[in-house]
């Protein structure tokens, strides 16, 4: 979460991603000069459902989660 407690930075695959999203969804995703040319992107938490919040979330845990970890998630939902 920002520290304006009224946006949040998610991290994203590319910057063809974060450009994508901010034309088809720019009520909801943007991004500020600090942001410029990195995969991620700022949401407006006013603006964004709980389940998009949790899809960006999960997306950007795979980023970084060991292969193994995102196995057992994934195992862990199949029963």
């Amino acid at each position: 979460m920002k520290e304006d407690r009224r946006s949040v930075m998610f991290l994203l695959e590319s910057v063809d991603e974060q450009e994508w999203l901010i034309r088809v969804r720019p009520e909801i995703y943007f991004i500020t000069d600090h942001y410029r040319g990195w995969p991620s992107v700022l949401a407006k938490l006013s603006k964004l459902s709980v389940t998009e919040c949790r899809m960006r979330l999960e997306r950007a845990w795979r980023l970084k989660a060991p292969p193994a970890l995102s196995r057992r998630l994934d195992e862990s939902r199949m029963g």
